[in-house]
């Protein structure tokens, strides 16, 4: 053999056993270094999700076992209507001037209240809608202070719950 040839099949091999080397030993410590935090952030997601299985479902049965479902939506509506009012006496909102359907689609039932109430009945108004046991959404609320009292508003919120069909 000539030195070039050699010299050649030196760095050849050379060549082959670093390839090697980087395929079965470099890459995949590199791959484990900056691949596992990812894939380790995504199962502490899983992990706390999992752990936290129980509290769903329980909160789950909660809201699904309130007397609010109803069979169709017609009725849902209805009793949503009346929910809306229960939870706007408890709020101190005594003139309720009315509570009609806005819209329901498939999977959503809109109402709009119009009231005169105080700015404190307001507050608690909303208070109680975020911590209702039915699952509330307030789509639009608009104040208005058209009264006389400057302790006296007007409001006219527009509430979205969901329709779920339980046949």
């Amino acid at each position: 053999m000539k030195k070039s040839e050699k010299i050649l099949l030196t760095i050849t091999v050379i060549i082959a056993v670093c390839a090697i080397g980087y395929i079965y030993l470099i890459e995949p410590n590199i791959k484990s270094l900056f691949g596992s935090s990812t894939i380790n952030l995504r199962n502490k997601k899983y992990i706390e999700i999992l752990n936290r299985k129980d509290e769903i479902q329980k909160e789950s049965k909660r809201v699904l076992s309130s007397n609010y479902w109803k069979g169709s939506q017609q009725e849902q509506l209805a009793a949503f209507q009346i929910y809306v009012e229960k939870i706007a006496k408890e709020s101190d909102v005594t003139q309720v001037k009315s509570i009609l359907p806005i819209t329901s689609n498939n999977n959503e039932i809109i109402i709009q209240l119009d009231a005169e109430c105080s700015v404190s009945a307001l507050t608690k108004l909303l208070l109680k809608t975020s911590q209702s046991d039915v699952p509330i959404q307030i789509k639009r609320l608009q104040v208005y202070s058209e009264t006389n009292d400057p302790n006296v508003v007007r409001i006219q919120i527009e509430i979205a719950t969901v329709w779920i069909n339980t046949k």
